[in-house]
């Protein structure tokens, strides 16, 4: 065997591995985008979503309509809002879990879907959603539509009157895609396009194996669902001495006063605004919270002649997983009621006659 040069083995070598190397990335790549292709696909996230839907009838939970992302407030940042065309104008939802756990926007039809629209972010106080508003109305051109094609439900509980919690600044920046600061509020981080692209669909990528695998296993034992029952009496309990332990009054006044300052800004850009007080079960009548933040919230509205829709008493007590979310009944007696509202919005906004 004729000798070869050690140089030239060495480049042979090289060579080889490179090869070797480039073959593994393009595997990878091609394994990624493979999986991003089948996870953008509406009719395969539909069929999800219907067996999804088909679990938390039968367990008796609430429906998160998160997609593929970890959870409703991942699928807003990371899919809607990067999305979002204002062109248009629109009704947007503003509001706190009960809300983007109490509309069902996926039924209504492509032409419908582009005007309505849920903003609810859990956990959320008054002050963090006039963060949220003023972050889309004077970075990301919510408004571009003008004003008077913009309508505005702020979908409200006395929840939001006592919420303090860190949910909301830990959001923004829980993928590096936002900033966040308390003074200034949310901003866009200096990440690149090709980073955030990346992010985004590494997040719905993870999320769409992650619920095929769920599927797989429900599928296993779908017989052995069982209805999830809750404990009503532990449960405010929990609620009395969490709100009990603070000056809720204080704080509720604070809030519902950030609420008509929120308020005047919209109608300062000409925005229409719509509160509807959500339904809540029947046993928080007995407490003095929610009588407390509805005459606060009701003194805010009449003040600037408001439309304010009470919907407190709308649903049974059995519909309620807790003090304020509802099952999958529920859920669709609050999204007839909502929508009959933004649809009467909707109306106005295209101009139609009545």
């Amino acid at each position: 065997m004729e000798n070869i040069p050690s140089g030239e083995m060495t480049a042979s070598v090289t060579r080889f591995q490179s090869a070797i190397g480039l073959l593994l990335i393009g595997v990878c790549c091609g394994t990624f985008l493979a999986v991003d292709l089948l996870a953008n696909n509406e009719a395969i996230e539909d069929w999800f979503r219907d067996r999804e839907l088909e679990f938390r009838e039968r367990s008796n939970l609430v429906f998160p309509n998160r997609g593929y992302f970890v959870d409703f407030e991942d699928r807003l940042l990371m899919d809607e809002l990067p999305r979002a065309d204002y062109s248009q104008g629109g009704v947007y939802f503003f509001g706190s879990s009960n809300l983007k756990w109490g509309l069902m926007l996926w039924e209504l039809p492509p032409e419908r879907r582009r005007l309505v629209h849920s903003y609810a972010i859990g956990s959320t106080n008054h002050t963090f959603q006039f963060q949220f508003i003023r972050y889309l109305a004077e970075r990301k051109g919510w408004l571009e539509a003008g004003g008077e094609k913009t309508r505005v439900i702020l979908a409200v509980c006395y929840r939001s009157g006592v919420e303090k919690g860190d949910f909301f600044p830990k959001l923004w920046t829980r993928h590096g895609l936002y900033d966040y600061d308390p003074g200034s509020g949310i901003s866009d981080s200096q990440m690149t396009p090709m980073a955030k692209w990346y992010t985004i669909e590494r997040e719905r990528c993870s999320g769409f194996l992650r619920v095929l695998g769920q599927e797989v296993e429900r599928s296993r034992h779908r017989s052995a669902v069982l209805r999830r029952t809750h404990d009503h009496r532990a449960y405010r309990k929990r609620l009395v001495a969490a709100i009990e332990a603070t000056d809720w009054r204080e704080t509720m006044d604070r809030e519902v006063a950030e609420l008509g300052r929120l308020i005047d800004y919209l109608r300062d850009r000409r925005v229409g605004v719509t509160v509807v007080l959500l339904p809540r079960i029947g046993w928080t009548n007995e407490l003095p919270y929610p009588a407390y933040y509805k005459k606060g919230v009701t003194e805010v509205c009449e003040s600037r002649s408001v439309d304010l829709h009470d919907l407190s008493d709308l649903l049974p007590d059995e519909v309620f997983v807790d003090s304020s979310h509802v099952n999958l009944a529920g859920l669709q007696k609050q999204h007839a009621a909502l929508m009959s509202i933004a649809t009467e919005q909707v109306r106005q906004i295209k101009g139609d006659e009545p």
